[in-house]
């Protein structure tokens, strides 16, 4: 990977961290930014005493992979309001407690059937290869 790609990614993930930050800033659970942009929300009263949050997130990330046809491959996508101050939507899976940021430089929002497909390969690609670019509140468990 030549110097000028690895800038871009290392912009690209400081830009999905900082996303993340303002959409889930009201949250006091631990959550979890995977490397496609992908954000797993770990709710403290799901984890048994003494669990590993940051291994519990990767396993919920594998446990969601995309099959489509089934519950696996479900999404919604919703564009986030302007007042936000984020150029982005979130695409929704089958699952509660994972969300797929899709940023407006990456395809086109006004188009949700697409934005949302878009979203879902995200998710998939970090259910498949999850690497944790940044983790919240994981010291308080």
């Amino acid at each position: 990977m030549s110097e000028e790609q690895q800038e871009r990614d290392a912009e690209f993930e400081a830009l999905l961290i900082e996303r993340w930050k303002v959409i889930l800033a009201p949250s006091q659970e631990p959550w979890f930014v995977f490397s496609l942009g992908t954000a797993v929300i770990i709710p403290r009263a799901e984890l048994e005493a003494g669990a590993n949050v940051t291994e519990a997130a990767i396993t919920l990330m594998k446990q969601w992979p995309v099959v489509p046809g089934c519950e696996l491959g479900d999404f919604n996508f919703a564009k986030l309001k302007e007042e936000s101050g984020i150029s982005g939507g979130i695409t929704y899976s089958g699952h509660p407690h994972i969300l797929t940021y899709v940023d407006s430089r990456e395809c086109d929002l006004s188009n949700s059937m697409g934005a949302g497909l878009y979203g879902r390969s995200k998710r998939h690609g970090d259910a498949i290869n999850p690497i944790i670019i940044y983790s919240h509140n994981v010291e308080e468990v």
